[in-house]
């Protein structure tokens, strides 16, 4: 999706990830106006299904992709590193146990 690329340009994720998922949403109800007109005997429009449909479908493909950055994002401020957050206190306990070593042999 060009456009959203453009426009995202000076948009922070979290903003993107809204303009996308509101193109997600205007592109179903247009695409359920479509279908009701359809079923009410109207078949001029049934065309624009096929093209209602790829709409959804590059909305759908770039709210993926911006809902998986945002999410890198995060994580990224967060210090999570490989999808998990440090263990602090895991941390502790190795330097604990190393300080516990060198004072060992210290001692020896």
């Amino acid at each position: 999706m060009t456009e959203l690329k453009t426009i995202g340009d000076d948009l922070l994720p979290e903003d993107l990830l809204l303009v996308t998922h509101r193109h997600f949403s205007r592109s179903v109800m247009v695409l359920d106006g479509i279908i009701d007109q359809i079923r009410a005997g109207d078949l001029g429009r049934a065309k624009d299904v096929a093209e209602q449909l790829r709409h959804l479908s590059k909305a759908l493909q770039a709210a993926l992709e911006e809902r998986a950055r945002v999410e890198k994002l995060r994580r990224q401020e967060t210090g999570a590193a490989a999808g998990q957050a440090l263990d602090f206190a895991a941390a502790r306990d190795e330097i604990g146990r190393r300080l516990a070593c060198l004072r060992a042999a210290g001692n020896g």
